[in-house]
């Protein structure tokens, strides 16, 4: 199986304008994790700090990232094998730690960042949750050329794509690399049942072919 390069560095402006970006959305974990900070003037100056004391801060999850390449690699693997597709196509995949507590990822460049001062297992294990994403999209896209599908909040293909990840993630092939438990990540403003998510895990139980679990999940959605 084809595996991606993983690219992992630091990226200050992307950071700063992702902490930023999330900060103005008034995203909770943000205000939960910083509660010091005001506006945007307080995160201009958290992130020089950050950036200019690496050892102590951003330099950590730098580490960890290169330190776990080969790891990178078996999820990688690992997640190809569960979603029965090849990353053929997507040559690299980027991994740029940040210093706010969002992992946001970008699906067309096939890229992330994820939060530098959580710990090893939960960086492992969000690096497999936004790279099942990645694949995931790849093969939708893939098999449904004529189709645009919408990668992002508040889609329905977004929303099934966090509760399909799940099962992928915590998997007991994934959960022994990374002893991580992953959850279903989800604005507030989003609102899904209990009735639906088992309506939709026990579609995933019954092995349907990607897309017709696709489809008659958007129907439950």
């Amino acid at each position: 199986m084809n595996i991606p390069k993983f690219t992992i560095g630091l990226n200050q402006a992307l950071d700063q304008d992702q902490f930023i970006e999330f900060f103005l959305k008034n995203d909770p974990s943000i205000k939960k994790d910083f509660p010091q900070i005001k506006n945007v003037d307080d995160i201009k100056a958290a992130i020089r700090y950050v950036y200019s004391h690496q050892d102590e801060h951003i330099g950590r999850g730098l580490k960890i990232l290169k330190d776990n390449i080969d790891t990178l690699n078996r999820l990688a693997e690992i997640i190809g094998e569960k979603l029965d597709y090849d990353w053929d196509g997507i040559s690299e995949i980027t991994i740029n730690p940040c210093s706010f507590p969002v992992c946001p990822r970008f699906i067309e460049t096939s890229s992330f960042m994820v939060t530098y001062y959580f710990d090893k297992s939960s960086i492992i294990g969000i690096c497999a949750h936004e790279m099942t994403h990645i694949l995931y999209f790849k093969k939708i896209k893939d098999s449904l050329p004529n189709e645009e599908i919408n990668t992002e909040c508040p889609s329905k293909d977004w929303l099934l794509s966090e509760i399909f990840v799940q099962y992928i993630t915590n998997s007991k092939e994934i959960q022994a690399i990374t002893n991580f438990k992953d959850n279903l990540y989800i604005t507030e403003d989003t609102k899904v049942t209990d009735d639906q998510l088992n309506k939709i895990k026990n579609l995933y139980i019954e092995k349907h072919d990607l897309l017709v679990f696709r489809s008659r999940v958007i129907e439950i959605l």
